[in-house]
């Protein structure tokens, strides 16, 4: 049995703009949030996404309790290509289409960006090199809520469905997720859903990126 706690970052400095590969850096209180989800966890290895809103406090999170650290791109947030860094409410208030692909994330992509299929793709190859790579043990992947809620799609089935990829599902900055992948004797992955946990400490009603 491979144990995977997805964590979302804390709070960004932008957290007004749609953050995909756009690069801010958490707030004080980001770290704060990401201190209090981070506790007791029980892992045996940290993996982040590359952004610095989850490396940073990764990085210096697995060091401090002595823990291997690796950074892998594939758990970086989406990339929204011309829309990326943008001020959200600009973009609910335009007419770029950015409405629409909240509607419908499987049949839209960003203009100059990256489909909702090619981050599925990237994203559960990732999940499974982790779970072959590192058999029998707790992984803490900090990470974005994009690519949380595309393990959710992979979860519980319901990729190319509807908009489970976002308005579907709450993910607040620091919130966890954690699965249970066992492996049979044939090598077959069979991934479970344990538990969806809340921030600890959270101050904004509505938390994108």
């Amino acid at each position: 049995m491979t144990v995977i706690t997805l964590l979302r970052h804390g709070q960004p400095h932008s957290h007004e703009c749609l953050l995909g590969h756009t690069d801010s850096p958490i707030t004080d209180f980001g770290w704060q949030q990401l201190q209090c989800a981070s506790q007791d966890t029980g892992c045996d290895l940290v993996v982040s996404s590359p952004l610095r809103r989850c490396c940073d406090f990764a990085k210096t999170y697995a060091k401090s309790n002595s823990l291997p650290f690796v950074v892998d791109e594939r758990f970086q947030e989406m990339n929204f290509g011309d829309w990326d860094g943008l001020p959200l409410a600009h973009l609910w208030e335009s007419e770029l289409g950015y409405n629409e692909f909240w509607a419908q994330p499987w049949l839209q992509t960003p203009p100059n960006g990256e489909s909702s299929l090619a981050l599925y793709q990237r994203v559960i190859d990732g999940l499974s090199d982790l779970i072959a790579s590192y058999p029998s043990q707790h992984i803490l992947l900090f990470t974005h809520g994009g690519v949380m809620r595309i393990v959710m799609a992979w979860i519980l089935g319901t990729q190319q469905q509807g908009n489970m990829h976002l308005s579907q599902l709450s993910l607040g900055y620091a919130s966890k997720i954690k699965l249970d992948i066992y492996i049979d004797p044939t090598g077959k992955q069979w991934p479970q859903l344990v538990a969806i946990m809340p921030s600890p400490i959270s101050k904004t009603a509505k938390e994108s990126a």
